[in-house]
């Protein structure tokens, strides 16, 4: 006869990290994995990150924290630049700002982004297609106060008029 914890699979003690109330754990394979959470439109939502050291999932956890933070955390799944923009238009925008701002954005959208950009995934965006974006617009002729992105218009427009 078998006494208890005699011949059992002994259940390995998992090591957490804490991260602002995030957790990190040891996998069975030896990595780590961390998990947070999302909040979306839908709802909560789980997001996991893996890593080979405690070290690197926490500063993965601590980048994805940060971004989150930042307001670069959103659930795509699988949206173009184009459904994002008119998303953001209509539920980010829309109420926040005087209506020739809002005329404005959309006007931006419309005629500059779209075009260029709209076709794309959004995960797929990268800073080398916004330049790219810039620089085509300033070969349009366009200023550079109108497409640089520090301006306070969206980045990448056309400054109005013109």
């Amino acid at each position: 006869m078998v006494g208890p914890g005699q011949g059992e699979a002994k259940e390995k003690k998992r090591r957490w990290v804490s991260a602002e109330t995030e957790r990190a754990s040891r996998r069975k394979n030896g990595g780590w994995i961390a998990q947070y959470a999302v909040y979306t439109a839908e709802g909560r939502k789980r997001r996991t990150i893996y890593g080979k050291t405690r070290a690197e999932v926490a500063k993965k956890l601590a980048k994805a924290l940060s971004d989150q933070e930042g307001g670069l955390v959103f659930d795509d799944k699988g949206l173009t630049v184009k459904e994002y923009l008119e998303r953001w238009l209509k539920d980010s925008v829309r109420g926040t700002v005087k209506q020739r701002t809002l005329e404005n954005y959309e006007y931006a959208v419309r005629l500059h982004l779209v075009p260029f950009l709209g076709h794309l995934k959004l995960k797929a965006l990268t800073p080398m297609h916004v330049q790219s974006l810039y620089s085509s617009k300033l070969d349009a002729g366009l200023s550079g106060r109108c497409t640089r992105p520090s301006s306070r218009r969206c980045a990448g427009v056309s400054c109005p008029g013109t």
